[in-house]
C-alpha cells in the first residue's frame, strides 16, 4: 500500500499484538494523461486520480508518463524541485496563502510561479531565495489589488533595487 511509510509491530505478552502504521499524507497533484498523481511531500506517488482532491497542482512536471505509477517517486529533477516547492509554501504558510495555492507551475526553477484561483493572480517567485521577504510583497499587494485580476511580480533581486509590482490582466 503506497499510503503506509513505517509499520511497527509489537508483541505484548500474553497475547496482544500491537501494529503502529505510519501514513504517507498526500500533499500535492500532478497532472498526468487528464488524470492527477497524487503525491507525498517526498514525491511517492500514492494514487493516480480522476480528480485533484482539491490539493495544489504541480505543473510541468519532468517525470515521464511511463515513470509515474504508484508506490514509485518522482524522477530526481522533479525531487530537487519539490524541495524547493516545500519551501515556497512553507511561506506561504507562514503568510496564511497556502490554502489560496491553487497551482505551482515548476517547469524553470529559475522562474517559479504560484497561481492563486480565488483572488485571480499569478505570482511570478523567481527563484526560490528570500521567500519571506517576497511572500511580504505579495501579501501587501494583494490587500492592495483587491477584486483585480492579474499578476504579481517579486522575481526580481529585492536586494538590488527591484521593486515588486502589479500587472492588471486587460
Amino acid at each position: 500500500n503506497p499510503y503506509i511509510e513505517n509499520v511497527k509491530i509489537h508483541r505484548k505478552f500474553p497475547n496482544i499484538i500491537q501494529i503502529d502504521i505510519e501514513e504517507r499524507i498526500p500533499t500535492y497533484s500532478i497532472d498526468y494523461v487528464g488524470r492527477y498523481a497524487i503525491i507525498n511531500n517526498q514525491g511517492y506517488v500514492l494514487e493516480i486520480s480522476d480528480n485533484n482532491k482539491e490539493l495544489p497542482i504541480i505543473l510541468n512536471s519532468k517525470t515521464a508518463e511511463g515513470e509515474i505509477s504508484t508506490n514509485q517517486r518522482l524522477n530526481d529533477e522533479d525531487l530537487e524541485r519539490l524541495e524547493d516547492v516545500l519551501k515556497i509554501m512553507s511561506s506561504a504558510r507562514e503568510n496564511n496563502l497556502d490554502t489560496e495555492v491553487t497551482n505551482i507551475d515548476i517547469n524553470d526553477k529559475n522562474e517559479y510561479s504560484i497561481y492563486l484561483e480565488k483572488e485571480k493572480k499569478k505570482i511570478h517567485l523567481g527563484d526560490s531565495s528570500n521567500l519571506s521577504n517576497k511572500m511580504l510583497y505579495v501579501v501587501a499587494i494583494l490587500e492592495q489589488e483587491k477584486d483585480k485580476e492579474g499578476d504579481i511580480f517579486v522575481n526580481g533581486d529585492l536586494n538590488n533595487k527591484f521593486q515588486p509590482y502589479f500587472r492588471e490582466k486587460v
